[in-house]
């Protein structure tokens, strides 16, 4: 039995002296360990090295391939939604630096450093707002609704000098837009008319996603490894999302993000609501099986087009309103309306229809949306939808000026056209007195002046 005073100095001597070489011993351990993973870094790091060369060397590589037109590393399902390139290359002419688009085929070259009394006016969105077919079909972009913006205003305002860049592609909804809008920003733009909503349903799964898309090694592995789905087996519309939620805000933060950019370079913003063909149901005959598939099974529809067919259009209604597929039935009831003479029934009916089968058109929904944000935000507005609307004696979308989901006759793009040209006008950066000058020429004074070849019936 040990007395109080040995067991005080046994801790003392004994048990101390042993934390203290356990303690040096876990600094040597230390000291080891990290010399170890000092080597180990190294090893990785030289490991590693050559494969970033090759990547590096690699995408250097695919870039000069592509920019020379050598290879194309875009998915066409891909073109919808991201934007890889540049919008605009830079070109010396009479050593001049000017930009010259590279988004479209029209060959469209302007200085890079603007004249002060040159206004620069942008237009941008997809097939629409490029003006197909009339635009790849006719001479000098006729057709467009960008050419008869500066028709227009180069009519009203001859001492001005209007620059006004068609900056749309077809195939393309708002995510690719809103990239592209970026880019068009840093041009010194007066002002950017965007007009897009068609071709909305598929969205990315995240933002990582939308850079990861940007790196050409990544889009050419994707191209080559991904089967490219037979024409059979593609549709003719965009892909929707299940989430209907997800397109409606993926559009409305879109549309958000390009209000922000364009107030943060103090760029005049104009958005528009689309015309939208209500009564369009297809391509006659469908290009394929998969394009609109007509409900099958359903006997609702098939008792209410026998009512329809008989004239019995209020009971075939209350059939139809009975199916399952509310989509479709609603475009049948708006058929009966209209039989009834009910015009304004019928539109909302119509629009339903296209509200939940759009069909690539632009859903009411989203005209909506932007009117919305134009009033908050004090945004000039382009109402195409409320134009065309004006123009058809029933106040639904004449078919007429269609020629098919969204792409216009010539008479339609110059009603558009004559539209956005006011629109425009009235934001330019310019005097209020000079803008009530000369009157809005007419489109025999616009075929005239512009020597223009438009031979369709009207």
């Amino acid at each position: 039995m040990h007395r109080r005073g040995e067991f005080h100095e046994l801790t003392s001597l004994d048990i101390f002296p042993k934390i203290s070489e356990k303690k040096k011993s876990n600094e040597i351990s230390g000291e080891t360990l990290g010399r170890i993973g000092r080597v180990t870094l190294k090893k990785i790091v030289f490991a590693g090295l050559p494969l970033l060369i090759l990547l590096l060397a690699v995408t250097v590589g695919l870039n000069f391939l592509e920019q020379k037109q050598v290879i194309d590393t875009v998915r066409k399902d891909d073109g919808v939604v991201y934007f890889a390139g540049d919008v605009f290359m830079k070109s010396i002419i009479n050593d001049q630096a000017f930009y010259h688009l590279e988004i479209n085929h029209l060959n469209q070259f302007f200085p890079v450093r603007k004249n002060k009394d040159t206004i620069r006016i942008i237009t941008t969105g997809a097939s629409f707002a490029l003006g197909q077919p009339w635009v790849y079909l006719l001479p000098n972009g006729e057709g467009s609704i960008p050419e008869y913006i500066k028709a227009d205003l180069q009519e009203r305002f001859p001492k001005r000098h209007f620059e006004v860049i068609n900056a749309a592609q077809e195939a393309q909804n708002s995510f690719r837009v809103k990239q592209i809008v970026e880019q068009l920003l840093m041009t010194d733009p007066d002002i950017i008319l965007v007009m897009m909503g068609n071709n909305e349903g598929y969205v990315p799964k995240t933002r990582f996603n939308q850079s990861l898309h940007k790196w050409i090694v990544y889009r050419s592995l994707k191209k080559t490894l991904l089967s490219k789905p037979q024409l059979s087996e593609r549709s003719y519309f965009a892909p929707q999302d299940e989430d209907y939620k997800k397109i409606e805000k993926g559009f409305q933060d879109n549309v958000r993000s390009i209000v922000e950019m364009a107030g943060c370079h103090s760029v005049r913003l104009i958005l528009t609501a689309m015309p939208i063909n209500l009564r369009y149901y297809g391509n006659q005959p469908p290009l394929n099986d998969i394009d609109i598939p007509f409900p099958e099974n359903d006997p609702h529809i098939d008792e209410g087009d026998r009512l329809r067919e008989n004239g019995e259009y209020e009971k075939a209604i209350a059939q139809y309103a009975k199916s399952r597929n509310q989509g479709f039935a609603a475009r049948l009831i708006a058929q009966c309306y209209e039989a009834l003479g009910d015009a304004e029934t019928a539109k909302t009916y119509y629009r339903i229809y296209t509200q939940q089968i759009p069909l690539n058109r632009t859903r009411p929904s989203f005209n909506d949306f932007i009117r919305r944000i134009c009033r908050e935000q004090n945004i000039a507005l382009l109402d195409l939808e409320q134009a065309i609307e004006s123009l058809s004696p029933d106040g639904i979308a004449d078919p007429d000026l269609f020629i098919d989901y969204c792409h216009m006759s010539k008479k339609g793009y110059f009603l558009m056209g004559r539209e956005a040209a006011r629109v425009v006008a009235e934001n330019l950066p310019i005097p209020e007195g000079e803008y009530l000058r000369n009157p809005q020429p007419s489109l025999d004074d616009l075929l005239r002046k512009m020597n223009w070849s438009v031979q369709e019936k009207w």
